[in-house]
């Protein structure tokens, strides 16, 4: 019923035009791309957006997606598991995106793979709004497409995390406590969402 009255699939919307689109990240990121079930519909999906919505923001996976659909970036995999939060370093102080912002940021990281600025094709105007020398890549601006591209999660709550962390602990994963999270780095400790501020702060710019 809740999906009834708020969703709508694709064929229902796609002649419509959006202000906004966002496409979240999913825990498929050790696949390759075309082994996705809905692979082919989602790429239909990057292709729409370019003549029907005036900004697009791609999460985590998808943005990793978007990109190897968009310019054959490939995906690199990761020794370890990218987990916690990491302090990003402002690359482009002009952009509107990154309007208050201060030179560095705290951001909830968690993934299994990466893009590399190495990989980003030369001339395609893709630009680096932000960086960590820790996770690599934080955000990058596609002005020919009118998207933006997060490889890490601002829009998590504070409990993300540790939920993930549990999660894993609870299925027998390989998995390290997320790093600079819990106070203290003690896992009993209760965590705090120190990246909301700047979470509200970008929503509101991309918003704007």
């Amino acid at each position: 019923d809740y999906l009834a009255r708020h969703y709508a699939r694709w064929p229902e919307v796609r002649e419509q035009r959006f202000d906004g689109l966002i496409v979240t990240g999913a825990p498929v990121e050790t696949m390759a791309f075309e082994a996705v079930d809905y692979w082919r519909e989602l790429t239909e999906i990057f292709d729409w957006a370019r003549s029907h919505v005036r900004r697009s923001y791609f999460v985590c996976w998808a943005a990793q997606a978007a990109l190897y659909h968009r310019y054959g970036v490939p995906k690199r995999e990761l020794g370890e598991k990218a987990f916690g939060v990491y302090e990003q370093r402002v690359r482009a102080g002009n952009s509107a995106y990154l309007k208050g912002f201060a030179d560095t940021f705290p951001v909830p990281v968690s993934r299994h793979s990466e893009i590399r600025e190495a990989d980003l094709p030369a001339g395609a105007g893709l630009q680096v709004l932000a960086a960590s020398a820790d996770s690599g890549l934080c955000l990058l601006d596609d002005a020919a497409n009118r998207a933006l591209y997060m490889f890490n999660h601002l829009e998590y709550d504070a409990e993300t995390l540790d939920l993930e962390y549990r999660r894993d602990l609870g299925a027998a994963r390989p998995i390290a406590a997320p790093r600079s999270y819990y106070p203290a780095d003690d896992p009993r400790r209760a965590p705090r969402d120190i990246w909301r501020p700047v979470a509200e702060r970008f929503f509101r710019n991309w918003l704007d």
